[in-house]
This record gives structure tokens, C-alpha cells and sequence, in this order.
């Protein structure tokens, strides 16, 4: 058990939250596919957690195309229509989030656009959050620290004292940029986050006390 006793906690929403990496996968795939490519495990992985507008251009410049946003679009599309059917919460997440809401300010940070995060959150049926920050939301996306930053302005809390729960690398350099505590999410044992100051296998490791005054 991991115990930290941090002010506020802001969490990734995919992979973290909501089991949505499949989703992901396969409107990636469907896309790449459709241009001619080859949706590869490198392809993926640079794709990991990058979100539907940063993805585009990278499956663009791959692809040596200039329709990055056109090709993001397209992916979101894929995935909000899984979404709204799909969605479920990942092992852990709906306790942890029950046990913290009303005690620690919670928030959900992400490069996808408010209009996913919110179906992903409601399809998964993990209820409100004090903030939520989405890739419109700011100038720069992960791994800039621009979300991050921003959720805890949002929660009124300085990012010294906040802690992230992140699953990719973007995420964790984000988050780390930022100034805040980082808790790496791993579930399968394949990611390398070495920038998180410490790294769980499973949402049940964590437990968050009340943060002293």
C-alpha cells in the first residue's frame, strides 16, 4: 500500500480513470488503416496518451500528410461512439474516487476534448469532479505543463502540494513540469515511467489520508 497525504489529486483520464485504451486502440487503428498505414506497437505507443489533436499530426507527419487535424477528428469520432457504449471504469478507480470525493479536491486532467472526457466519465459512471481541465482548456497539451498547472489553479491548490495519477510518459512529464507529486499507473508492467516519484501496479495500492493542515 502506497499511503500519500497530498491537498488535492488530479487524475488521467485514460487508463486511469476509465479503461478506454482499447477504445483508443482500435479508433487509431481503423484510421491509420483507412490512410494506408500500418498501425504498428511503435505507432501506439507514440500515440500513448497524446490525445485525438497531437495524435493526428503524429499519425500525419508519419504518413507525410498535412491533414493532422482532419486525422484527429476522425480518431475522436471512432471514440466517442465506443465510448458512449464502452465505457467502463478501470479496476479501482470508482472506490478511490467515492472515498475522496467531499474529503480531497479531485480533478481530472486531459489532452482530449471536454466533450470525451465527459462521455468517458458519465459512460464509466464516475459522477462529477471539483474541475476538469480538456485539451481546449489550454495552449499546450501533455507533456507541456499547461494542464496540470492549470487543474490545480482550478482547485485552488499550489501543484507542491497536489498529487497526479498518470499512466503515460507525456502524462508523467506533464504532471512532473509542473511541480506536482507524480504517481505512476502500470498496470501491465510494460510502461517505463521513470520521471514518477513512485509507481503502482493497481489503483487498490493507493490510499490517500487527509492532508495535514
Amino acid at each position: 500500500m502506497v499511503r500519500v497525504e497530498p491537498t488535492a489529486v488530479v487524475f488521467d483520464l485514460d487508463g486511469v480513470l476509465v479503461d478506454s485504451e482499447a477504445i483508443w486502440a482500435a479508433a487509431e487503428e481503423a484510421t491509420v488503416t483507412r490512410l494506408g498505414g500500418e498501425y504498428t506497437p511503435e505507432l501506439r505507443a507514440a500515440l500513448h496518451g497524446r490525445g485525438a489533436r497531437d495524435g493526428g499530426w503524429i499519425v500525419a507527419e508519419l504518413l507525410r500528410r498535412d491533414d493532422g487535424d482532419a486525422i484527429g477528428n476522425e480518431v475522436l469520432d471512432h471514440a466517442l461512439a465506443a465510448l458512449e457504449r464502452e465505457a467502463r471504469p478501470v479496476d479501482g478507480a470508482d472506490e478511490l474516487v467515492a472515498d475522496l470525493r467531499g474529503r480531497i479536491p479531485i480533478a481530472v486532467c486531459s489532452n482530449s476534448s471536454r466533450d470525451l472526457v465527459e462521455t468517458a466519465l458519465r459512460g464509466a459512471g464516475l459522477g462529477a469532479f471539483d474541475a476538469i481541465v480538456a485539451a481546449e482548456d489550454v495552449a499546450q497539451a501533455k507533456p507541456a505543463p499547461d494542464p496540470y498547472v492549470e487543474a490545480c489553479r482550478r482547485l485552488g491548490v499550489p501543484p507542491g502540494r497536489a498529487a497526479a495519477v498518470e499512466d503515460s510518459p507525456a502524462g508523467v512529464a506533464s504532471a512532473k513540469a509542473a511541480g506536482m507529486l507524480v504517481i505512476g499507473l502500470d498496470a501491465t508492467g510494460e510502461i517505463r515511467l521513470d520521471g514518477a516519484d513512485v509507481v503502482i501496479r493497481s489503483l487498490r495500492e493507493l490510499e490517500f489520508a487527509n492532508p495535514q493542515p
